[in-house]
């Protein structure tokens, strides 16, 4: 299903039934710590942000944000969606096309309109920083990152200038695989990303989790395809901050190339293991540092 499709059908549905029935399928398949559901499937789906025409693509598992706070801000308890004031009323099923449009509008012009400089924006401008030629206008070369104003401009920059998706459209706290869930039900996801990915030549494609890797792997298994091929895992022996300044550190840099073949089309891909790290929350430095070290990876599988 092509993300446009899905965005009309999910949407829609939401709208006409107070709930999306495949996002609350899924439910079986990511785990909960608690008795509340692990995906929100009566709130609104983020399902991308930013230019869908970019020339770098960032690919996330979900959009971090508690199920709670994304219901409570759909079903009007206060008139917020996502980082500023978006569509504070319910619509109605005969306002559906005309919130549709509005919702690509919102999400392409995501960060001009009362957006605030959210940290990890910050980190996904300090990893794409060292990427030539990445279609980011404004994201400085060699930026002071602790400087607040370099980091507003850097984030807002990376928000506007890329395309974001997830995999999940759905809120939730977490991602943990349940080993008893049927993994196949996030098949129709995978296809749906690779669908936009592959709708235009791209620069750079990089997907910010290890678990892409668990998921490819067992799509290309239990399809019987070779959708993705996989390069040598990049997972030199010292640790990340030693490559960055001498010191010492734990943190382990690894990444993988990977290339997609989808409906015809090749894209050269990466897997930024490292990416989530919670050692790399606010260490702005130091994800610039992997993300020179995983471009230097992705140049040298260059084919």
């Amino acid at each position: 299903m092509t993300l446009d499709k899905r965005i009309e059908n999910e949407i829609s549905e939401l709208i006409t039934s107070g709930k999306i029935a495949a996002a609350q399928k899924l439910c079986s398949v990511i785990k909960s710590d608690s008795e509340l559901s692990s995906l929100s499937f009566q709130g609104l789906p983020s399902f991308y942000f930013g230019n869908r025409g970019a020339e770098t693509v960032m690919v996330n598992l979900n959009p971090g944000e508690s199920v709670i706070e994304n219901e409570k801000k759909w079903k009007g308890e206060h008139g917020k969606v996502g980082k500023r004031e978006l569509l504070p009323d319910i619509p109605t099923p005969g306002d559906i096309e005309k919130f549709i449009s509005q919702y690509h509008k919102d999400q392409k012009e995501f960060a001009k309109h009362g957006y605030k400089t959210d940290s990890f924006d910050v980190k996904q401008a300090a990893f794409l920083a060292p990427w030539k030629n990445n279609g980011i206008a404004g994201l400085p070369n060699n930026p002071d990152w602790s400087d607040k104003d370099v980091q507003s401009v850097a984030a807002q920059s990376v928000v506007l200038n890329k395309l974001q998706l997830e995999l999940l459209p759905y809120a939730s706290a977490k991602f943990d695989l349940d080993p008893k869930g049927d993994i196949k039900l996030l098949f129709p996801y995978i296809e749906t990303l690779l669908d936009e990915i592959c709708a235009k030549d791209r620069s750079y494609v990089v997907f910010a989790s290890s678990k892409f890797e668990y998921l490819f792997k067992h799509y290309n298994k239990i399809t019987h395809t070779d959708t993705f091929t996989f390069g040598e895992l990049y997972n030199p022996e010292p640790s990340l901050k030693q490559m960055h300044d001498g010191t010492e550190g734990k943190l382990r840099v690894r990444c993988r190339v990977i290339w997609i073949h989808y409906q015809g089309k090749k894209q050269q891909a990466l897997i930024a293991h490292t990416f989530p790290s919670q050692g790399l929350g606010r260490a702005y430095d130091l994800m610039q540092t992997y993300g020179k070290l995983c471009y230097e990876q992705w140049c040298h599988h260059v084919k």
